[in-house]
């Protein structure tokens, strides 16, 4: 409409520049509020199903790690400390030909002997 008038000169030049700094600005704004309402939008049923099952998927993946490294975790039968490493990381282990990797002493119960002194 604007490029209309100026043709038919019935809109100066500076007028038109000025028109059309507005038009444009009234363009930008209006895709902004697109842009917005867009952004503001809950999310599609199909855009949450697919999250949805991503995250289910990372969770699988999450418990089949977790029960790997459970396989190659070794866990002590007894509380105790730690008195000699027959074992190191890295050396294979096998259940056919079972050898010892550690050995532990028992420290759940503790004996004190006392030594009585003369002339107490």
């Amino acid at each position: 409409m604007q490029r209309a008038l100026y043709q038919r000169e019935q809109v100066s030049r500076p007028l038109m520049s000025k028109l059309s700094v507005i038009s444009g600005s009234d363009a930008n704004l209006q895709a902004a509020v697109r842009t917005e309402e867009l952004l503001a939008a809950p999310p599609l049923r199909e855009e949450k199903a697919r999250a949805d099952a991503e995250v289910l998927a990372a969770e699988g993946r999450v418990r089949t790690v977790q029960e790997r490294i459970a396989k190659c975790s070794i866990l002590a039968p007894i509380d105790g400390t730690v008195l000699r490493v027959y074992a190191r990381s890295g050396e294979s282990f096998s259940t056919v030909t079972p050898r010892p990797l550690f050995s532990l002493a028992d420290t759940s119960t503790r004996h004190i002997k006392q030594k009585w002194m003369k002339g107490m």
